[in-house]
């Protein structure tokens, strides 16, 4: 292309026409276009350049692009393998202030980490650049440099150590983790370690001030509470450690240690208890809890499905005092009732559990039953024997076909 093409978008205003002739690899640019280039006050422009081909830039266009005032151009050229770097430059990328360019340039093949660059790296006041110093595969790490990585006050950085395989802990660098206010740290030594969580562990952990170290072992399968320390934890003042307890369902639950759960001041708390094993398909829990004085707890009895009910059990949800309850009842498929409790749900109250009973799929009404329904005074209900007939007349149907 001749240098009148070349001149002319060089010098465009428009920035678009200068960022397609900075990108255009099938243009050749002398060393004083690139200059031009590097100058544009519009990052684009100059970051389109950074990716050129490495030939094209002197040391001292080099220079230039590892100081570009955009952390985005500096970002591209530092990604760029094919540009020779001296040893002043790489410096100069290390020493970035940015996270991203520093670690894009540990990265780098032709990077040397000398115990100098070590060091300033492991002195810099950003978390994420010690991070990547830390997790740079480059780097073999002395007992003294491990000690001072996991003393850093960034967990950013510890748990970048801990999730190397290559490194070792010490029996004393262990027990100092284990003591720690932070439950991933925490963690992360139990996984890397597979040490066993010792009553002793579990019992300190379980009386820490920090909720997230309670609730995180509680959560850990390997952590086996003792009836003692389930009923603390029922009791802890975190409904989020009260419902982790509730969750793991392995560890079963006295009917003593339900009632306070399901006595809980928080419904998320009682919403979780109501799911536990223990509930499912046990007449004599469901009995006590269908006496609870929760309407909550009682109407979640009922909606199990996974819990068969007894005749009695049915009758006592048909006179509960709680329209929940009785809704609950009538909404759940399977249930037989008698005449007696059915007449007495079609004349309750509460119209929801009148018309509850009378769109469930097991009650069928007589024809003087469904015709007095359909002359109802009540638009709301008449509507609902209508929906009723067009079931029993589409279920007919099936039937004959």
């Amino acid at each position: 292309m001749d240098l009148e093409y070349i001149e002319k978008r060089l010098y465009s205003k428009k920035w678009n026409v200068r960022h397609a002739l900075a990108r255009n690899t099938k243009v050749t640019l002398t060393s004083e276009q690139i200059d031009v280039l590097l100058s544009d006050k519009d990052w684009r422009v100059r970051a389109s350049l950074a990716e050129r081909p490495g030939s094209h830039f002197t040391s001292e266009q080099i220079d230039r692009v590892l100081t570009d005032k955009s952390t985005y151009v500096r970002l591209l050229f530092a990604r760029k393998e094919d540009i020779k770097l001296t040893q002043e430059q790489i410096d100069r990328g290390l020493n970035d202030k940015e996270w991203e360019i520093v670690d894009t340039f540990l990265r780098r093949s032709d990077v040397t980490l000398t115990p100098e660059r070590i060091e300033l790296g492991l002195s810099r006041d950003n978390g994420l650049i010690r991070m990547s110093y830390a997790e740079s595969e480059k780097i073999s790490w002395t007992p003294e440099q491990v000690d001072r990585l996991l003393s850093d006050s960034d967990d950013v950085v510890r748990l970048s150590v801990l999730r190397r395989k290559d490194i070792d802990l010490t029996p004393e660098q262990i027990e100092k983790l284990l003591e720690s206010e932070d439950w991933f740290t925490i963690k992360s030594v139990l996984k890397k370690t597979q040490a066993p969580i010792t009553p002793e562990l579990l019992d300190r952990y379980l009386s820490s001030g920090y909720e997230d170290i309670r609730k995180g072992v509680i959560t850990d399968l390997r952590a086996t509470l003792t009836p003692e320390q389930v009923e603390r934890v029922l009791h802890d003042p975190s409904c989020d450690v009260r419902i982790s307890m509730l969750l793991r369902e392995d560890i079963p639950l006295t009917p003593e240690q339900l009632d306070v759960a399901l006595g809980d001041q928080v419904m998320e708390v009682v919403g979780v208890a109501l799911q536990r094993p223990e509930l499912s398909d046990s007449p004599e829990l469901i009995s006590r809890y269908l006496n609870h004085p929760s309407e909550i707890v009682r109407a979640a009895c009922i909606r199990r499905e996974d819990t068969s009910l007894t005749p009695d059990q049915v009758a006592r949800a048909v006179a509960d005092e709680s329209s929940i309850v009785r809704f609950s009842l009538v909404r759940r498929e399977g249930i037989s009732l008698t005449p007696e409790q059915t007449e007495t749900l079609l004349h309750d109250e509460d119209w929801r559990v009148r018309c509850g009973l009378i769109l469930s799929p097991d009650y069928t009404p007589t024809d003087e039953v469904l015709q007095r329904g359909l002359q109802s005074d009540n638009e709301l209900e008449k509507r609902v024997w209508m929906e009723k007939e067009a079931m029993l007349q589409a279920h007919s149907t099936s039937m004959n076909m």
